[in-house]
This record gives C-alpha cells, sequence and structure tokens, in this order.
C-alpha cells in the first residue's frame, strides 16, 4: 500500500543517522515492522545499525536489496568498482562496530 510508504526528506548522513532520524516517527505511530531498502552488499550494515538504534522500540527489521545491475552476485568481484565498493562497506562496518553503531 503506497500509503504506508514513508521517505525521509532531511538530508542525512550515514545509515546510522537514518535510524535515529526515523525512531520518534516510529515510536510515534507504533510500527512493528519496517523493511529496509538499501543498496547491494550494504544489508547487513543497514540491518545491524537499525538493530542497534531500534533495539527498545521492539520493531521488526527486514533488508532487501534493490536491484542494481552492476553489483550482481555472480560478477561484482570483475570490476574495479564492485571491489572498492565492497571493500568500503567492510571498513564501513569495522568502523560502525568499532563505534558501537552495531
Amino acid at each position: 500500500d503506497e500509503g504506508k510508504v514513508v521517505s525521509v526528506p532531511t538530508p542525512i548522513r550515514g545509515t546510522r543517522e537514518e535510524a535515529l532520524v526515523l525512531r520518534p516517527f516510529l515510536a510515534k505511530h507504533q510500527v512493528k515492522s519496517i523493511i529496509i531498502v538499501t543498496q547491494k552488499g550494504h544489508e547487513r550494515r543497514s540491518y545491524l545499525a537499525f538493530q542497534k538504534a531500534l533495539q527498545d522500540l521492539k520493531i521488526l527489521i527486514m533488508v532487501t536489496a534493490a536491484n542494481e545491475e552492476w553489483f550482481r552476485p555472480d560478477n561484482w568481484w570483475k570490476s574495479h568498482d564492485g571491489l572498492i565498493y565492497l571493500f568500503v562497506e567492510y571498513l564501513s562496518l569495522s568502523y560502525y562496530w568499532f563505534k558501537g553503531f552495531i
């Protein structure tokens, strides 16, 4: 139902900030579950960051990746962009762990 789709219009930098900005809205409306649509390769960090930021709200968090032709499971390692993207994602995952965001 398109009426139940909520986008965040404010400029946000980072997955953790997205979760923190959505938090008051989710609490106010007593949301029970959310689906996060993100980039392929970014699902794990998205899930962990939202789980940590919203843990006391007891919200079911589901994550799915948008369909992106350039980052496919059968060929991401064959391109410079795919390798760099995944390297940066794992670096970001480490940073989030180190900062306590996940």
